[in-house]
């Protein structure tokens, strides 16, 4: 299918392929350096600000999500939040602060 705003299907795949230059020179980043930024940035909050960390962690998505499309033909590599959350009832329970020592 051809669109005049975004080309043929294949052409925007090619697009999708071709990441910035310093990506392209970077190994692959991988889910548990995701979950690295998140814990630093729940933990670290003074330093997650001087780095950017939230608006990285949405770059480093972005890069999986276009893996997504062009490896799994669009289809997600991850499960929606509500069906995470039915199955962690528990995230929904206050945290108590008294009982955590950091």
């Amino acid at each position: 299918m051809q669109s005049a705003l975004y080309g043929s299907g294949e052409e925007i795949r090619v697009l999708l392929r071709t990441p910035p230059v310093a990506v392209q020179q970077s190994p692959p980043a991988t889910r548990a350096e995701f979950y690295d930024l998140i814990m630093d940035m729940s933990y670290n909050r003074a330093e997650a600000r001087t780095l950017n960390t939230f608006t990285k962690i949405g770059r480093l998505a972005y890069y999986f999500r276009k893996d997504d499309v062009i490896e799994r033909d669009g289809r997600r590599s991850w499960q929606p939040a509500r069906r995470v959350l039915e199955r962690r009832p528990y995230l929904d329970t206050p945290i108590s602060r008294t009982r955590w020592k950091s």
